[in-house]
């Protein structure tokens, strides 16, 4: 029973949190389709979709039902990813002391000749 709960849970998440809800809104698309096909019997599925999502639509006064489409106005939610866990909880640990120990500062005994170390010399004979 639990499997099934998280199943569905996971496909409700999928579909508000990710683009494939849109495609509950196929139905929108057939019948809009239906609509131009019944005005204009030339018009194919690849027309249809070229001329809503890739051309210029026809000035049919039908902007309202081309906004509700799907993919033609895509909401991006930035949620973070949410995790279930159906097991036991976690126990709490006692922190871990770490000891502390002193390191010796950095002591630069190398100190380089100036004109040896310069990168700009003049040239050699």
């Amino acid at each position: 029973m639990k499997r099934t709960w998280c199943h569905i849970l996971f496909f409700i998440l999928l579909l508000d949190y990710t683009s494939l809800g849109q495609l509950l809104k196929a139905p929108i698309l057939v019948a809009h389709f239906m609509e131009h096909h019944q005005l204009d019997h030339s018009i194919g599925i690849m027309k249809f979709l070229s001329m809503h999502y890739w051309g210029e639509d026809l000035d049919d006064d039908d902007d309202a039902t081309d906004a509700k489409l799907p993919f033609k106005k895509v909401d991006f939610t930035n949620a973070y990813p949410l995790a279930f866990s159906f097991t036991k909880p976690p126990k709490a640990q006692r922190p871990v002391e770490y000891l502390s120990v002193s390191e010796p500062g950095y002591i630069d005994t190398w100190i380089p000749h100036p004109p040896l170390a310069s990168p700009f010399r003049p040239p050699k004979a």
